[in-house]
């Protein structure tokens, strides 16, 4: 098995579900744990830690600093990846939302040479992705926000800290005074991938961003997303939260354009 920091293959074997395996950690390969800006986009090596990504993600992208700082303990922050976390594929990994509207991608490489995957074309179903069985992934890669653009992150879980998120919800919207010129949504814990909301995004696109616009959306997400009940929250309450969390990047993201 190749690993990043282990943090998922490691409690799967310490809990008994997987039985010990043989393990190559890409953790000190020098040149997967570089970040650097490439023009309008970010590219985070595959060893990067999220404890090593936070001072940039914090310069660069402060919505993305705010959600590390609760995303996990200090000691599984030191050993998770950016990149372990995006090929888990899990529908309520954390930072997957904020990768999808970020036009994330997935930089490849085999022996045989290397591609470029989009991030929304990787997922392929629960828990199945695009990955051939000789890749390994070198980078990820996301666009970094731009002038007149809001993102916002959201994460909602049972406890405030070092927990998994029942329902996470990301956006993404460019603005020309109130007129939004292109949308991005995502929402995780509700599907058995983490979904894109293009329905929404097109019907934003080209609109007046008001409540009444989100008020709109939010009343139809019961038809575009199917969530669970589980020990972290019924589908009735997963759905409300979804609403909700629409309605609040809408409240907050009026608010600052008012101030």
């Amino acid at each position: 098995r190749i690993v990043g920091g282990a943090t998922d293959t490691g409690v799967l074997v310490n809990k008994g579900v997987e039985k010990p395996v043989r393990v190559m950690s890409l953790a000190h390969i020098d040149e997967l744990r570089q970040v650097r800006k490439d023009g309008d986009w970010a590219e985070v090596g595959a060893a990067v830690t999220l404890n090593a990504l936070e001072p940039f993600a914090e310069a660069e992208i402060p919505e993305l600093g705010r959600l590390l700082h609760v995303f996990a303990s200090p000691q599984i922050k030191n050993r998770a990846t950016l990149a372990g976390n995006a090929v888990n594929a899990s529908p309520i990994g954390d930072l997957i939302p904020f990768l999808l509207v970020s036009d994330a991608e997935l930089d490849l490489r085999s022996a045989g040479g290397g591609r470029r995957v989009a991030l929304d074309a990787f997922y392929q179903g629960c828990k199945k992705i695009d990955l051939r069985a000789e890749e390994l992934v070198a980078a990820v890669r996301f666009r970094l926000p731009a002038a007149g653009s809001v993102t916002r992150l959201y994460k909602a879980s049972r406890r405030k800290d070092l927990d998994i998120s029942a329902v996470a919800f990301a956006a993404r919207i460019e603005l020309d005074g109130r007129a939004i010129r292109g949308a991005r949504l995502a929402f995780g814990g509700v599907a058995p991938t983490v979904l894109r909301m293009k329905e929404i995004e097109a019907q934003w696109t080209g609109a007046q961003f008001t409540r009444a616009l989100v008020e709109r959306s939010a009343a139809g997400l019961p038809g575009m997303v199917a969530p669970i009940s589980d020990v972290r929250g019924s589908k009735e309450f997963r759905l409300r939260l979804c609403r909700n969390l629409m309605l609040k990047f809408a409240d907050e993201t009026l608010a600052g354009a008012a101030s």
